[in-house]
Formats: C-alpha cells, structure tokens, sequence
C-alpha cells in the first residue's frame, strides 16, 4: 500500500530499455532502489535479449516493476516503446550500464515543479515552470574500457557559453558555441528528466539516427520548452567497448553525417519553425564548412571516398532548394 502523502506527488516512470544487460542491470537497478523520491515506477522494455537481464528484472523488489518483452526493435525503437508504456507524469531514463545518485530523482523533479520541497508534498500544487521540457544534470563518466573517444565525454556541460537553474531552450539554441565540439552538451538521456506529455507531441525519438537520437530531442524540446539545470553529478555513465553507442560509433556510419544530417533538420523540419535568422545562418555556415572539410580530408587521404562525399553534398543541396 503506498501511503497517501506519497500519492501527492508526481509519478516518475524510471524508463530502463534493455537488450543483453546482465552484466550491469543489477547496480542500474540497485540505484533506483535507494532513490529518496518514493514515487517510482519501473518500466523495463526487453528488446529481445538472450542473457539473463528479464531473471535479474524479475527478481527485482522495492517499486512497482513493469516488464515488457517484445521482438527485436533496435535502439531508438526500443526507448520509444518504454516511453509508450510509462505511466508517469515524468520519464526518468535509466539505461542499463548506468547508474543514478540516491537524490537524482528528487533533485530533478524540484527543478522542474519548483525548489521548495514542502510545496512538492502539496497535491494542490502547480509547478512553478509552467514551460520546463527538460531537466538535465551534470554526471559522472566512468570508463570501464579504453576508447578513443572516452575522454571527449567528460564535462560536457562546459560546452555552453553560460548555463542558469533555467533557461529558455531558444537560448541556448543561440549559444555561439552551439555547433562546436561537444555537439551534445546536455548529455545521454540517463541524466535527464523530461515530462511524458512533452515526448508524446514531438512524436518520440527520430529512429532515423543511430548516434544522435537524443541530441535530436533535445534540440527539439529547446525549439518549444525551457530547459532546467542541476549542477550536481546526478548520475554515472558508463563507457564500454559493448555498449551499443561504442559499437555503433565503429560501424560504416560515422557520427560526423549525422551531425550534417541533424543540422538539415534543423534548417527544414517544421519542428524548428521558429528557429531565429541568426540561428539558421550559424547551422548554414557549420554545415557547409563541415562538408568542405570533410570532402577536402576525403580526397587527400582515402581518395575513393570522394563520390560519398560528392553524393552528400549534392544531397543537401537538394533540401535547400
């Protein structure tokens, strides 16, 4: 029986898409276990694994767990479907190799319903930020295996030119820095907290990407919502060859097209109507040094590559037009 004061607050879906994570769904769902906040669910979306990730979900015991299995639906598609089955006025992402600080809940619905706690356990309460559609915090990276690219993953929030509790998400949309390395300042979606309905209109992630599906979504929420931040490593994000982001960053589809692929968007979908002039000048300028860049590296160091880069180029030039 959940007691009444407790009832009072928002419910927070933690969203957890698995696919053959036994080796660290345990401490994932250990950390949800000592959570502060006590109005938690667990939605855990099984995307067709073959080791004993649903024995360790099943043994789990503390919040009310909710396991769904279902055939192979790759990465995106898999978030999508936890998201779909989540009860909560929150979504709460927590992938498998990850792992969250006792307070990261309570710290980040306060940022979005307001600061005061005691006004939290008031049911006829309204949210302070009427606008909030995403809560992000700073986090721990701990790399578990050497890659090239683990140290680029530290700090990203440093990227901004200035970051405030909250923040209108346009401005940060204008931020000069915006373009530059690392494209995804907020970072990975187990360090964020974003209301359901707020996913539900802008239609869930874009399974079209395989490395940036979040770095979409946020763009998209900063073009319509506010963004809170809690300066406190909230969570802990785990590096690792096995993770599907490593070996996806490894494969035939390098990360540099599709951050040309999302600045497109940006430029043409209707989701980013409102985007200001110089916000769309700065996109046009990145994307087109960016491909000159890219051509010019392609002819002098893998000259047959030459036609992809040709082929891209002549691709956008299309959308433009």
């Amino acid at each position: 029986m959940i007691a009444p004061e407790i009832l009072t607050l928002p419910l927070v879906s933690i969203c957890i898409p698995t696919y053959n994570g036994e080796d660290f769904l345990q401490e994932a769902l250990d950390s949800v276990k000592t959570q502060t906040y006590p109005h938690l669910e667990i939605v855990l979306s099984d995307d067709g694994s073959q080791d004993n990730t649903l024995a360790i979900a099943r043994d789990y015991s503390g919040h009310p767990i909710h396991i769904h299995i279902h055939a192979r639906l790759g990465l995106v598609q898999n978030w999508n479907f936890c998201v779909q089955k989540a009860n909560g006025k929150y979504i709460k992402f927590l992938f498998q190799d990850d792992y969250l600080a006792e307070t990261c809940v309570e710290e980040l619905v306060a940022a979005i319903e307001g600061s005061n706690t005691e006004r939290l356990a008031q049911a006829n309460t309204q949210p302070t930020h009427q606008n909030i559609g995403l809560a992000f915090c700073t986090r721990k990276v701990r790399i578990d295996t050497s890659l090239d690219y683990a140290d680029s993953l530290t700090n990203l929030h440093h990227g901004w030119s200035y970051l405030s509790s909250s923040q209108t998400g346009q401005t940060l949309l204008a931020d000069p820095r915006l373009t530059k390395i690392p494209y995804n300042k907020i970072g990975e979606p187990s360090n964020t907290l974003i209301p359901r309905q707020v996913l539900e209109k802008l239609g869930g992630f874009d399974s079209s990407f395989r490395q940036l599906p979040d770095l979409d979504m946020w763009f998209r929420i900063m073009a319509s919502y506010d963004i809170a931040f809690v300066n406190q490593e909230l969570s802990t994000f785990r590096v690792h060859s096995q993770q599907t982001t490593a070996r996806n960053a490894s494969d035939s589809s390098p990360a540099w097209q599709e951050i040309y692929q999302l600045w497109m968007k940006m430029l043409t979908h209707k989701q980013f109507i409102d985007l200001p002039f110089s916000v769309r000048g700065r996109l046009r300028r990145a994307l087109w040094l960016g491909l000159l860049r890219e051509f010019t590296q392609s002819i002098l160091k893998q000259p047959w590559k030459r036609l992809d880069a040709i082929a891209l180029i002549r691709q956008n030039v299309m959308n433009f037009r």
